[in-house]
């Protein structure tokens, strides 16, 4: 059976996939995670190197690696922010994601070592509680303080006008950091609330209306006003999406109305729209009325 410990820990490093990775800081071989039949011979290095970070607890004597616990979907992290480390055998080392900021686009959670005073005569904390998160030193008096390495500057600058989405019982929400997200839900922008209706809601900056709330309020998607949208839905969902054109539209008859808009649909509303077929044939199918709406020619 594995033995598996994890605690939490400060991003110290991250390595972009084009910079050496071969060794550490002592000038050792770097330690990495065994794959496949114990494999660590890499014909690319920036396979070994994907999503690779060193990071910092305070008892370190040595440059400590982790890669991502799952390299099909994580949030690639920045220097001084906070992950979960997972060590699996004692040698296969991870970082898994840890936030509960109010901050989307930043994830210094949780501060994993603390400075006190020399004076101060506070029993610290032992290195293994809390995530091992304490140096313990000595002063010249002989007292036990804990000192802060400055290791968790970063050149990243917090976004404060950035939001966290609302989500509705059952979301799966991915956010990125600068207002782009998915949400996979079943009941976002039903029109009961209640009947399963299952859609995917891409947003690609956020609606500059809503920088000025307030930090940690939860906001939603808007389709009108987001910077790119493409929303894909069913049955119930219902989506408040408003026509820009101004001419009157003599081509349709029973042109829909945005308040009827809702079912099975695919929407995709940004300031320009290009659609390009390079080598073969683009093709339209309508099974109703097809046409082209436009103010301009």
């Amino acid at each position: 059976m594995s033995e598996i410990k994890s605690y939490l820990a400060t991003v110290d490093k991250v390595f972009p996939v084009d910079v050496e990775f071969n060794k550490n800081e002592t000038g050792e071989d770097a330690d990495f995670v065994s794959v496949y039949n114990k494999n660590k011979d890499f014909s690319d290095k920036d396979a070994r190197m994907y999503g690779a970070i060193t990071f910092i607890y305070p008892d370190m004597t040595t440059e400590y690696y982790a890669y991502p616990f799952d390299k099909n979907n994580f949030t690639m992290p920045i220097k001084g922010e906070t992950v979960v480390v997972l060590e699996i055998d004692k040698s296969n080392v991870f970082w898994l994601p840890y936030s509960v900021t109010p901050y989307s686009n930043y994830r210094r959670d949780y501060v994993t070592y603390t400075q006190l005073k020399p004076t101060d005569n506070t029993k610290p904390q032992s290195s293994t509680e809390g995530g091992k998160n304490l140096r313990e030193t000595k002063d010249s008096g002989g007292a036990t303080n804990t000192t802060n390495t400055d290791n968790s500057k970063s050149d990243y600058k917090v976004n404060e006008k950035i939001k966290f989405l609302k989500p509705k019982q059952g979301d799966t929400i991915i956010s990125g950091r600068v207002g782009n997200t998915i949400r996979f839900s079943e009941f976002h922008l039903t029109e009961d609330g209640k009947t399963s209706s299952p859609g995917i809601f891409i947003r690609n900056k956020q609606n500059p209306e809503l920088d000025s709330k307030k930090i940690g309020e939860l906001i939603e998607e808007d389709i009108n006003k987001d910077g790119t949208s493409i929303y894909i839905t069913s049955n119930k969902v219902k989506v408040p999406f408003k026509e820009e054109v101004k001419k009157e539209k003599k081509g349709f008859k029973d042109y829909p109305n945005s308040k009827d808009l809702s079912g099975d649909q695919l929407f995709v509303n940004s300031d320009r729209i290009i659609l390009s077929a390079k080598a073969k044939e683009f093709i339209i199918f309508g099974k109703g009325n097809t046409g082209v709406i436009t103010d301009g020619q």
